[in-house]
């Protein structure tokens, strides 16, 4: 699996201190800037004389891409002067670049390669296996046990719910891995979300392939959220410390469920028609929603988890709770709620003029800016008027 930017620099200096720990002063080997060994010093190191490829895989699943990346690669006695890919469809590129993308017509099975040559003909090969699965969707998971986002380890390999927002590095495909199951690939650290099916428990991430460890079943649970069941028959659960993710729940409890967020659902604003300001969430969650932020930063922006048939959950990234109109609607809208369930989910409409309005699933009232967004919001109107119409945007 592919280590963290850290471990590979700190592997890399390892490495270099045991080489001159291993080279008498009197006989340390000249190099050049480009790190090149002066050839009077080749004898010396002849066993690192040619190059080394070092190979990192990148993957979009939607265009079914895959980018081969050497840029970690290193040259030995002489400079690498040129790579070649291999794809395994057939398609073969050559360029002084360590970096080649290629577009696959069918997803499958493939085995790629990256060949560095030196001036001196000497050369070196990496080879891996890539899944190319059919993409389904693209979004974020979100904990309920810390509202959090699951996202890659900075260090090592696994799976952490410790993102405060739908971030890049939280982002995730799901792809079709046969038999009702999915694959998920992250882009926190490019490759495929692994857990080991003797039920230890182990979560990695990282892989260019979908092993057995590799295929998961979405479980939808009555009250919208989902959750995730590996080959073991085990549930990922964020129980482990600090919202770490393992692999062995055999029971569903709130450590065991997700809300999805697509990835067109994350970071969106809304500003009020009313008065053309952003409508704004209190850090506190004490002061309700009110459409009075001149421009759109964390506080104004949620995330809308879907729960089908047009109803939507808001979570506010203000204080990273979901916005209710609790108290059968005679009350502003406020940001408080760990849960969505029936009084935090609104049915999003979108107007014939491109604004949109939210009806609150509770009562069927729609949420209102009223005086023109002089007062909180607040869901009590009984039809859509502009008071009612905000622009959704994305922040």
């Amino acid at each position: 699996m592919r280590r963290s930017s850290l471990a590979r620099r700190t592997a890399l200096a390892v490495a270099g201190l045991s080489l001159l720990a291993a080279t008498p002063a009197h006989a340390a080997a000249p190099v050049d800037r480009a790190g090149v060994v002066d050839s009077a010093a080749r004898g010396a190191l002849a066993d690192a004389a040619g190059p080394q490829v070092d190979l990192d895989i990148t993957m979009d699943l939607q265009s079914l891409r895959v980018s081969l990346i050497g840029y970690h690669s290193q040259p030995g006695d002489a400079p690498i002067t040129s790579y070649r890919a291999t794809f395994g469809d057939g398609t073969a590129e050559t360029s002084d670049s360590p970096v080649f993308s290629h577009n696959y017509t069918e997803p499958g099975e493939y085995q790629v390669s990256l060949t560095a040559t030196d001036a001196e003909g000497r050369s070196d090969s990496a080879t891996r296996t890539v899944s190319v699965l059919r993409w389904l969707s693209r979004g974020y998971l979100l904990a309920r046990s810390n509202l959090r986002y699951l996202s890659p380890l900075t260090e090592g390999s696994g799976l952490q719910a410790y993102r405060y927002g739908a971030e890049f590095l939280a982002k995730v495909d799901f792809a079709d891995a046969g038999n009702g199951q999915v694959a998920m690939y992250w882009y926190g650290q490019p490759g495929y979300l692994t857990a080991d099916v003797d039920g230890s428990g182990q979560v990695g991430t990282g892989a260019p392939n979908v092993l057995r460890g590799g295929r998961f079943a979405m479980i939808r649970n009555r009250d919208g959220s989902y959750s995730v069941r590996a080959g073991s028959g085990r549930y990922l659960s964020t129980s482990g410390s600090g919202g770490l993710v393992l692999a062995n729940k055999t029971t569903i409890s709130r450590f065991e469920q997700f809300q999805r967020v697509d990835a067109a659902d994350g970071n969106r604003q809304f500003v009020a028609r009313a008065n053309g300001r952003y409508v704004n969430a209190s850090k506190t969650a004490s002061p309700p929603l009110i459409a009075n932020a001149t421009q759109g930063l964390v506080g104004q922006t949620f995330d809308l988890v879907a729960f089908g048939g047009g109803q939507y959950a808001l979570f506010a990234r203000a204080n990273n709770r979901f916005v209710t109109a609790d108290a059968s609607g005679t009350k502003p809208l406020v940001n408080t709620k760990v849960v969505p369930l029936t009084w935090e989910r609104f049915v999003l409409v979108r107007n014939s003029d491109g604004s949109v309005s939210l009806r609150s699933v509770g009562n069927g009232r729609y949420v209102t800016a009223e005086s023109a967004g002089a007062k909180p919001l607040i869901a009590r109107a009984g039809r859509i008027g502009a008071w009612e119409q905000y622009s959704l945007r994305h922040r």
